[in-house]
């Protein structure tokens, strides 16, 4: 009786996998829907929310950066906790919240024009990076800890020269911005080697989502004009 009640509940398990499984089309249509959720709710924080975040953050800058760290990571935590595609999707939802915030601040001092040039530079090149990396992805997957040690180097470097007061040339953004381009074509891949579910298709948007956002302000800021400069 045993091996049979352990039968029909394996069987079970394998029917519940199988209904959850998705089409490659879609699960990556899941991918793209669940990333322009995340940039339009940063559109509208950066409309209407930017004097609320900016006036918090200049008067309490301390409790702003420790918020957000916390509420970032709160949200990282979540969306990989494997708790249901409810709970990932509410961890996605606390992650672009949080770093909505930083937008908000950031974005609206730039011209419109700006903004947009950023925007479609950033689409086409995650694009181009989506396509290579769908072509070739044991090339990306190969590349993970490699990236994972430049990610980690560039951090360090770029908090000495804040730190020092040591001024961060032009290219350095542009060796970011390749650093991140190859995260794209990594978390795409890896993206491809999950169980095609709804709850991975918005666990791996956490990840695309932070790598177009660091490609997105990086060009803004050195390739954008600022709004108070132009008046």
């Amino acid at each position: 009786m045993r091996a049979n009640y352990e039968d029909s509940y394996y069987s079970k398990e394998v029917r519940r996998k199988e209904a959850d499984q998705m089409t490659a089309r879609a699960y990556n249509l899941a991918i793209g829907g669940t990333l322009l959720w995340g940039f339009i709710v940063n559109a509208i924080m950066c409309m209407f929310a930017s004097e609320v975040f900016t006036a918090f953050s200049t008067e309490h800058p301390f409790i702003f950066i420790l918020a957000y760290f916390a509420v970032a990571t709160l949200g990282i935590c979540i969306c990989h906790s494997e708790s249901g595609t409810g709970m990932t999707f509410l961890g996605y939802n606390i992650l672009v919240f949080a770093v909505g915030t930083l937008l908000a601040i950031s974005v609206p001092q730039f011209e419109s024009v700006s903004i947009v040039n950023a925007c479609v530079i950033t689409v086409i090149v995650t694009l181009v990076m989506i396509g290579f990396s769908t072509f070739k992805p044991e090339v990306f997957l190969s590349m993970g800890k490699t990236l994972f040690i430049c990610l980690v180097s560039a951090v360090i470097i770029e908090l000495i020269m804040l730190l020092f007061g040591i001024h961060i040339p032009t290219l350095w953004d542009f060796v970011i911005v390749i650093l991140f381009c190859g995260y794209v074509g990594y978390d795409w891949a890896s993206a491809q080697e999950k169980r095609k579910t709804m709850e991975n298709a918005v666990c791996s948007c956490a990840g695309l989502y932070l790598d177009m956002i660091n490609i997105f302000v990086r060009l803004l800021g050195k390739g954008g004009s600022s709004s108070r400069s132009s008046k």
